[in-house]
């Protein structure tokens, strides 16, 4: 039996006004939905550029002005010596007379310990000051610059006194849900009608063809490959790490002595030396005149710098211009001349004058020294520029003036006087390392032979 069907295939039917309105009401949601979130999305944001609480989008904290700078940290004293602005200065750009800088860019700022700048010549261990840009040195720390305390930290973003922007979150949250709730909706489908008609035969009694069924070809025996001859693994021999040494420790820097005064005694070339210098302190609390580094270190920022001998593996520096009126070098004849000798060369290298006095040193004296027969009278007679004038022991007049001449010159040209002269208050004794009896230091006949203070002339 066979049920005829139709053979052409059913037209499509054209959308109707009901499902062109249809389309409408869903598409109408999600543009609703869009506006608002247009709407809310401002609101739950702050305006670009807007000022936070409590100042201005523009205002730099206190440390953004150093934030990428360069700044020192104040270490503990040295030998029972603090450090200075001026020092500070002097090591890190190179001229102690910029301490004036330092000070102004750190001026009443909070310190870690709750202190703050208020004077040049107070400092403390611990304080972090802020330094110009062109520092360079060993001490100088590149950097934001810690602060001390005085900056707190800005407000959170989110913290109380916005009510706005909780406004804002609120209704984006509403219509999210509303965004959600909209396409969770199962949309309804229309039953499509087949594009054409199906003719449907049904044949009783008629049997199906018989059709041979599809030959399966045989197997295909897979290729034997040989399996790769892999290497063992070279296992390489453990590496067993090299001993540690510990680093050999340094010594702290000898003692600078009671109020300032230095005391000690130290190994040059000509033997050991005493070193006797009373009030080594710059007056106004600048930095002392004299310094403890390392041998490798360079010579440090002074004025007319003098490496008069080490000690326990620290080198001393001495500046000549802290001398109050002479710096006398005393002891045997060879030995004091070579120390003086040692110290003259150490000025002229560092590019100063050199004035040698009748033959103290000889008639072979390096390219550059001026000598001068008689000792110099008068001011008139003498260098304009920094140095040292070295002479044998003087006594009456020439002594006189030559006390005179450091204050004079503004501490720029300072008398050496070499051999059994009386001694100043700045004096240098040396000791052949070859041994033997000590040679008299102090001619005791000399008038006035005692140290400053007790009881002789200074």
């Amino acid at each position: 039996m066979h049920l005829p069907t139709g053979t052409t295939g059913a037209r499509r039917r054209p959308a109707t006004g009901r499902d062109a309105g249809t389309h409408r009401a869903r598409r109408g949601p999600l543009v609703l939905t869009a506006a608002l979130l247009a709407a809310l999305a401002p609101a739950a944001s702050p305006a670009a550029g807007a000022a936070p609480p409590g100042g201005t989008p523009d205002a730099p904290t206190p440390s953004a002005a150093t934030a990428s700078g360069r700044y020192y940290v104040v270490g503990p004293p040295v030998g029972g010596q603090r450090e200075y602005l001026y020092q500070i200065a002097a090591g890190t750009l190179g001229d102690g007379n910029r301490y004036r800088e330092i000070f102004v860019l750190n001026q009443g700022r909070r310190q870690p310990d709750g202190g703050r700048l208020t004077d040049p010549v107070e400092l403390r261990p611990g304080w972090v000051l802020a330094l110009p840009l062109d520092a360079r040195g060993p001490g100088v720390r590149t950097g934001p610059l810690p602060t001390g305390g005085a900056v707190g930290a800005p407000p959170a973003a989110d913290e109380p006194g916005h009510p706005e922007r909780l406004v804002g979150v609120a209704g984006l949250a509403a219509v999210a849900l509303l965004v959600a709730t909209l396409l969770r909706r199962p949309a309804r489908r229309r039953r499509a009608l087949p594009a054409g008609a199906t003719r449907l035969a049904l044949d009783v009694g008629r049997p199906a063809p018989l059709l041979p069924p599809t030959p399966v070809p045989p197997p295909v025996p897979a290729p034997l490959v040989p399996a790769p001859l892999v290497p063992a693994p070279l296992v390489p021999a453990p590496l067993v790490p090299a001993p540690l040494v510990p680093p050999t420790p340094v010594p702290p820097p000898p003692a600078a002595g009671i109020d300032g005064d230095l005391d000690t005694e130290v190994t040059s070339a000509a033997g050991t030396v005493a070193v006797r210098l009373p009030s080594t302190v710059a007056s106004g609390g600048g930095p002392a005149y004299h310094v403890w580094q390392l041998p490798a270190q360079p010579p440090p920022p002074m004025r007319l710098p003098v490496r008069l001998g080490r000690r326990q593996g620290w080198a001393l520096w001495v500046d000549l211009a802290g001398t109050p009126d002479v710096l006398t070098v005393t002891g045997p004849a060879g030995a004091a001349g070579q120390q003086a000798r040692t110290i003259a060369e150490q000025v002229h290298a560092a590019g100063h004058t050199v004035i040698v006095v009748g033959d103290l040193f000889g008639a072979d004296l390096p390219a550059g020294w001026v000598h001068r027969s008689v000792f110099p009278a008068d001011v008139a007679d003498l260098p304009a520029g920094p140095g040292v004038l070295c002479s044998a022991a003087l006594s009456g007049p020439e002594l006189a003036f030559a006390r005179q001449i450091t204050t004079l010159t503004g501490h720029r040209l300072v008398p050496v006087v070499v051999g059994r002269a009386m001694r100043a208050w700045w004096s240098v004794t040396v000791r052949p390392a070859t041994g033997g009896p000590d040679a008299e230091l102090v001619d005791a006949a000399a008038p006035g032979g005692g140290f400053p203070g007790d009881g002789g002339e200074p």
